[in-house]
């Protein structure tokens, strides 16, 4: 059995498209990227996502430029634990008006948009920042 997904440390626009498809996904109870891929491939979903590209998604690995592959994702979670892709934050209890599906198309649209989060640890580093780079 493979080990559990952690949510990935990120930080911009690609880590608020990982929160908002993480609140679903811990709401679903963390269920295997395997047991994602097959309810999609059972349900009824504009996209077909592979368990390795929903692994990718949620591990932070990678933005999906097709929204349907969001979309799939997204509403298979939903689904699986239960929550209305279409809830909207009573008012006053969120500074955000819209429902779950609008948040993350946006935050979507945000990530694609950005340039790709890495940890300081992954940055390229120059030995000697006055030499120019080779």
């Amino acid at each position: 059995m493979p080990p559990p997904l952690r949510k990935p440390v990120l930080h911009g626009a690609q880590a608020e498209f990982i929160d908002e498809l993480w609140l679903v996904f811990r709401a679903a109870d963390r269920p295997t990227t395997r047991a994602i891929a097959a309810h999609i491939r059972d349900g009824d979903f504009r996209g077909m996502p592979s368990h390795e590209t929903i692994r990718r998604t949620l591990g932070g690995h990678a933005v999906p430029t097709q929204w349907t592959t969001v979309e799939a994702i997204f509403l298979a979670l939903c689904e699986m634990g239960h929550t209305d892709p279409h809830y909207q934050p009573p008012e006053g209890y969120s500074h955000d008006d819209r429902t779950l599906y609008l948040r993350l198309r946006d935050a979507w649209n945000d990530a694609l948009d950005a340039p790709p989060s890495q940890p300081p640890s992954q940055r390229a580093t120059r030995l000697w920042p006055e030499e120019p780079p080779f």
